[in-house]
């Protein structure tokens, strides 16, 4: 289970966020917002990636995160396939084989082309870098996924085969985003409004 538990975040004397305490244990839920409000700095808090100016996050023992962001960080001067095998490389617990097999296994899942596999990132599309980060979230199997506004900047149809690859990965987690229309074709039925710093559940988008 993830908890955060009374989290407040100030910048620049400027509170962020605001007393907020959210759970999640095996749903996958969607936090909405207008741009800037504090979606992305929720979700970093959340991960660990930022500090809370107050309150904290647990996450039960033995239990991952795997981050999905909004512009996607990839390694530029690295292949997707480099990108993509970079977490477990990092890790001392896996052989090559068992990396090789894993890279294989999930650009399968993904529909990722053995030739783009070879290609340098920054040959890629918006759309195909996006799903190059969801690739690389997700190949050592965390326990949830944690996407940054996944859909943002892309056209029509790479939004909907976005948000197809979401859905059909059926991870616990959370998803952030400016657009509704993700939150609908995700098909994610918990909706919270990030809005002057609070977080509030709601049923709007379903009724």
């Amino acid at each position: 289970m993830i908890q955060a538990i009374n989290v407040s975040k100030i910048f620049e004397s400027k509170k962020i966020l605001d007393d907020i305490s959210l759970e999640v244990r095996n749903e996958f839920i969607g936090v909405v917002g207008s741009t800037g409000i504090g979606k992305s700095i929720l979700l970093k808090i959340i991960a660990g990636l930022i500090k809370p100016s107050s309150g904290k996050v647990m996450i039960d023992q033995g239990q991952t995160t795997g981050f999905v962001f909004q512009h996607s960080a990839l390694f530029d001067s690295m292949s997707v396939e480099q990108n993509i095998r970079l977490p477990l490389e990092e890790s001392s617990s896996f052989s090559k084989k068992e990396i090789d097999a894993k890279v294989k296994e999930i650009s399968e899942l993904l529909y990722i082309p053995k030739q783009m596999l070879k290609q340098n990132c920054n040959d890629l599309s918006g759309g195909e870098r996006k799903i190059v980060a969801i690739a690389r979230a997700v190949i050592y199997d965390p326990t949830y996924l944690l996407y940054d506004e996944p859909t943002t900047g892309l056209d029509s149809v790479m939004h909907n085969k976005i948000c197809q690859i979401v859905k059909g990965l059926n991870k616990p987690g959370i998803l952030v985003t400016h657009n509704k229309d993700t939150v609908k074709a995700v098909g994610i039925k918990i909706v919270y409004v990030l809005d002057a710093g609070k977080l509030n559940l709601t049923k709007e988008l379903y009724e």
